[in-house]
């Protein structure tokens, strides 16, 4: 048998290398580009009923996506995205903080979260805030948010005190904080009022925007001739206003809101009853009254009259009715075993029962006296007895 040369067995190893890595490397070539990687998705971070801020626009640094859609870039398609936000609010925006949430990186929370921010923040103090550039976004204008050259270079190490920047695919987009001109602000859903004695805090007003509340109103139950008392002015958050008068205010209307009311009989008032009733409880059940007193009631006896304050109202005098804190609380329980109080929006005003010093009481129009053989018992009289 004839042996093969060596050199040709040596030529035909070399010559499958060789045509081997003919086809193996522009197959690498060809793959090594998006080897590894995964799509890159924005998302608008979501669960609040009504947020004053859109997201328009979201731009990467060489193409614009849509929310919540895959699309394929490099590992720093974080470098240079830009967000554009519209103000679908009614009122001028002066401060807003968004985040963007990584919920790739593992915590014990939503994610990691970088913050951006444009306009004075309420919050800092003036020696910071002059630094910082003003902004304007009027109802219907749009901002843009840019992750700059110095911004991307804090995010990147914000994310890699957990995990490399490039395994990030996914970002959250969250509006955290806006505030507008007339001391307004929202935030996680609510809105919120600052308190006018301390900056740093912010009330809750309402999960939904004034303008889209029904309006308030105060009206007259009912108008009885001769009336001894009269109602001669309502507050609701400081601002007076009248009997049928419609106006804007929070679901917390009610709070501190107060009644003055003036004595235009021509004897001293001992005890004083105002009811205020609630039309809109009617769809639930029985309409609701909450009764609110001063004085001691003629026909109650015993110790409990002795914790009492007493009442001394002569004729011409003024007092004042306050839903004050304690007051509303109760207020809030009572309203609430049927309904929310965010449901109220009406209030129906009426005097309930005035007691005078000579025993002579009065309620729905008539006067009246104390039955001799039953005090808790009440008799009308024909006519009002001489002083």
């Amino acid at each position: 048998m004839t042996k093969k040369p060596t050199w040709l067995n040596r030529y035909r190893s070399i010559s499958f290398f060789v045509v081997t890595l003919s086809f193996t490397v522009p197959i690498m070539a060809f793959i090594s580009p998006v080897y590894g990687q995964q799509e890159k998705v924005v998302e608008r971070l979501k669960g609040f009923s009504y947020v004053p801020i859109d997201v328009v626009e979201v731009k990467t640094a060489d193409r614009i996506v849509s929310l919540g859609e895959p699309f394929n870039a490099d590992r720093e398609w974080l470098k240079g995205i830009s967000f554009k936000l519209k103000n679908n609010f009614d009122r001028e925006i002066t401060y807003i903080q968004i985040g963007l949430i990584f919920p790739e990186i593992p915590t014990t929370g939503i994610g990691v979260a970088f913050p951006m921010h444009q306009g004075k923040n309420p919050y800092w103090d003036e020696v910071h805030n002059q630094r910082v550039q003003p902004i304007s976004v009027k109802p219907g204008e749009e901002i843009t948010f840019t992750v700059d050259e110095s911004q991307y270079r804090s995010l990147v190490k914000v994310v890699e005190n957990k995990q490399p920047v490039s395994s990030i695919n996914k970002v959250l987009i969250e509006i955290r904080f806006v505030v507008f001109t007339d001391n307004m602000g929202w935030r996680s859903g609510d809105f919120l009022r600052q308190d006018p004695s301390d900056s740093m805090r912010w009330k809750t007003v309402s999960l939904y925007p004034p303008a889209k509340q029904p309006e308030k109103v105060f009206e007259r139950y009912r108008t009885f001739r001769p009336e001894p008392v009269e109602v001669i002015e309502m507050k609701s958050a400081d601002k007076s206003v009248s009997f049928g008068e419609k106006f804007a205010a929070d679901d917390d209307w009610l709070k501190g809101a107060t009644f003055r009311l003036k004595n235009n009989f021509d004897r001293e008032i001992v005890y004083l009853n105002l009811y205020l009733s609630f039309p809109e409880t009617l769809a639930t059940g029985i309409g609701m009254l909450f009764t609110i007193n001063q004085g001691r009631h003629p026909s109650t006896q015993g110790e409990y009259i002795k914790n009492v304050p007493p009442l001394s109202l002569k004729p011409g005098e003024e007092i004042t009715f306050v839903l004050d804190e304690a007051r509303y609380l109760n207020l809030i329980k009572f309203i609430e075993t049927r309904q929310s109080i965010s449901t109220i929006n009406r209030v129906k005003v009426s005097i309930g029962f005035i007691g005078f010093a000579d025993g002579l009481g009065w309620s729905t129009g008539e006067f009246m006296r104390q039955d001799p053989a039953n005090p808790r018992r009440w008799v009308p009289v024909d006519s009002i007895p001489p002083k």
